[in-house]
Parts: structure tokens; C-alpha cells; sequence
């Protein structure tokens, strides 16, 4: 605006306070004989106030994050990764464990007439309620959680305000939990393979 300018003698702190008056982000600067000399930004000015480099203009700080966000969905993909390969070991685990703890229930079974693939299917089951239970609870954490887990660092970054955080509904509520689910059926029906080892003689060390 042509009206607004200050003279190459205002302070920086005067500089400041006057383009915060005006809201601008930017001033014309004149001599003592009124002679335009440059135009002092409000990035400059925080430079020299703050002396330090790292001000950024809203561009120039995505700009800079950019890189920051393409690490993050590698992250993201490795966390994925990593939880996959938890949740098979967990689940065969689990399920040797259950086979190891009931092979005389599961040997009566057979002895009244259950054949092995219809036990392996209420061990699957099983697992397949666990699974849903978990997927339900953790979507209802899942927003509180990561405010929890996630609001102090944006708040040591300086971003106390403003922040959102987007959920992506395809990924959190359908792709994650089925992932999960396939994951963990395909694992328990694998490792319930080992029901067929056990035979009806079995019967004879139940108490």
C-alpha cells in the first residue's frame, strides 16, 4: 500500500509492531529525504530478530517437509510390515499352544465322530472373534491414541494449534483391519493342520 512505509532508521522491534498494526507482511523502506532504499519482509525481519535462518514462508515449509512426508509413508509401509509379521507369529504360536493344551479334548472329539476339518474350523473361528474384537477396540483408540501419542511431538515442534489428523477411512477402517484378518486366518488355518495328527487313542490318557 502506498501509504505504508517507515524510515531506514525505525528498529526492528518499531519495524515489527508497525506491520503487525497494519497486517502486512511486507513494508517499503525510505531515506531521511523520503527516497525509496528497499522493502523489508516480515521473514527478514524474524531472520534478524530471531538471528537465525530457519523462517519459512507457508510455501517454502512444505516445500521443506516434503521429503519428511515420503519417509513417513515408508515408515508407515515397514510398521505394516512389521505388525504382519508380529500378528503370524502370535497367532502360530497361540494356536500350537491351544492344539499342545487340548489334545485330549480334541482327541474325544474325534472319538464321538468330529472329523479334524470341523475342529479346525472352531479353532479358526476362535481366532477369527479375538480378531474382531481387537479390530473394533483399536478403531475406537485410534483417534485418541494418536492425539495422545502423537500431540507432544507437534507440540516440541512448535505446532501446538491447528493440528488435524486426517484418517484415511478406506485404509483405517476396511484395508488394515481385512489385512489383519486374512492374516490371521490364513496362519491359524495353517498351523491347525496339526489337529489331523492327533489320533482318537489319545482318549485313553483323559482323565
Amino acid at each position: 500500500h502506498k501509504d505504508y512505509f517507515i524510515n531506514e532508521n525505525t528498529s526492528m522491534e518499531e519495524t515489527y509492531n508497525y506491520m503487525n498494526e497494519k497486517n502486512i507482511t511486507g513494508v517499503p523502506v525510505v531515506s531521511e529525504n523520503n527516497n525509496f532504499t528497499g522493502i523489508i519482509t516480515a521473514k527478514v525481519l524474524l531472520k534478524e530478530i530471531f538471528n537465525t535462518d530457519m523462517v519459512y514462508t507457508p510455501g517454502e515449509y512444505l516445500d521443506s517437509i516434503v521429503g519428511v512426508a515420503d519417509s513417513i509413508k515408508g515408515i508407515e509401509k515397514i510398521v505394516m510390515l512389521v505388525s504382519v509379521l508380529i500378528l503370524v507369529f502370535v497367532s502360530v504360536l497361540m494356536e500350537y499352544s491351544f492344539i499342545a493344551k487340548e489334545r485330549r479334548e480334541i482327541a474325544i472329539m474325534k472319538a464321538i465322530g468330529f472329523k479334524s476339518r470341523d475342529i479346525m474350523k472352531i479353532h479358526i473361528a476362535r481366532f477369527v472373534i479375538l480378531i474382531i474384537l481387537a479390530v473394533l477396540i483399536s478403531l475406537l483408540l485410534t483417534v485418541p491414541l494418536t492425539e495422545f501419542t502423537v500431540g507432544p511431538i507437534f507440540n516440541m515442534m512448535g505446532a501446538s494449534y491447528g493440528i488435524e489428523y486426517k484418517i484415511v477411512p478406506l485404509e483405517v477402517y476396511v484395508i488394515y483391519p481385512l489385512i489383519m484378518a486374512l492374516t490371521t486366518i490364513i496362519s491359524v488355518g495353517l498351523t491347525s493342520i496339526a489337529i489331523k495328527r492327533v489320533k482318537t487313542t489319545e482318549v485313553a490318557g483323559a482323565e
